[in-house]
């Protein structure tokens, strides 16, 4: 009835409240947005009404509904995810290092336990199920579409973040990366600095798992565990700590690298035997042990990641054309 559809959508919005804050553990660490990853809020709670709202005679007024609940839930999922960002960035007034690496972890899991224990209370071992998103008379029901949807939003926020570094907020929090004691010595307050970052960066990775949670069209609690956190933490590392274009480099060489290994693999299989099963049977785990060995690589030989690498790769080719 009418009563049990309103509790369904409550219970929908405190959900995506709650997975929205899963997703903060890699931003919190890095101040980075990510990925675009994850964090979840429902845009269309109509699952009860779902074979009339997938009518294609739509007018005015039922357009503006649409638009509003893709709006509404995002709005909540970013305020979930600054909040959950900003406690979780509290330890850090205390700690450093690998202790508060630790502490970010313990609320992971804290999150995670509460995540499952709601799914199973409301939803069963099934997973959390979710309309298929609109905007107007246009279904999100392609990765293609998905695509046009999302690269706009990720080109918004790389220039929102890239202009935000040029204000005195973001200079100050430039500094503060470069020499946290300098940076206190000139007047920044370091705390209440790194307190803004985390919730900031934590909005946007919840925001981000919102839309991943419609993407995957059904959400269990299996779909964020601490493996999800540790490949957008590794897709930094390659791409570059503290840079806003490395995370983008970062995350497409993660991304891409399993689709041009399995691009490879009909042709390798033809002509060598060990190396097209390798490529064909052992794919995955040959995928994990070259990002195993580039996470390591770069850690030692390049921290700055593929940034970084680059950078040095243009201050010493500026300096040889220079050279006398």
């Amino acid at each position: 009835g009418p009563a049990v559809r309103s509790t369904r959508e409550r219970g929908h919005m405190w959900h995506e409240c709650k997975c929205a804050a899963v997703h903060t553990k890699l931003s919190d660490e890095s101040n980075l947005p990510l990925d675009l990853s994850a964090n979840d809020t429902d845009f269309f709670m109509d699952r009860g009404n779902k074979d009339s709202s997938s009518s294609s005679n739509f007018d005015a007024e039922s357009v503006g509904v649409d638009l509003r609940r893709l709006l509404a839930p995002l709005l909540a999922a970013a305020l979930a995810g600054a909040l959950a960002g900003t406690l979780a960035g509290l330890p850090s007034l205390r700690v450093r290092g690998l202790y508060f690496v630790l502490s970010t972890l313990a609320v992971h899991y804290v999150v995670a336990y509460v995540f499952l224990e709601y799914q199973f209370k409301y939803f069963d071992v099934v997973g959390i199920p979710y309309a298929t998103p609109r905007i107007g008379h246009w279904e999100l029901n392609t990765p293609v579409r998905w695509y046009a949807l999302l690269l706009p939003l990720v080109v918004l926020v790389y220039l929102g973040l890239k202009a935000s570094l040029q204000s005195r907020e973001g200079r100050a929090m430039l500094a503060m990366r470069d020499h946290e004691l300098a940076a206190t010595s000139v007047g920044v307050d370091v705390r209440i600095l790194r307190l803004k970052a985390f919730g900031l960066s934590s909005a946007i990775a919840s925001v981000a798992g919102a839309l991943f949670a419609y993407y995957l069209s059904n959400v269990t609690s299996e779909a964020f565990n601490i493996l999800f956190a540790i490949q957008f933490i590794a897709m930094i590392i390659i791409g570059g700590m503290g840079s806003l274009s490395g995370s983008l480099v970062g995350a497409a060489i993660w991304l891409l690298l399993p689709s041009i290994i399995g691009g490879l693999s009909p042709q390798s299989s033809e002509g060598n035997e060990f190396l097209g099963k390798l490529l064909v049977e052992h794919r995955a785990q040959l995928v994990q042990l070259i990002f195993s060995i580039l996470v390591i690589v770069f850690l030692i030989f390049a921290p700055g990641g593929v940034a970084g690498l680059a950078t040095s790769l243009k201050n010493a080719w500026q300096a040889w054309r220079t050279k006398p």
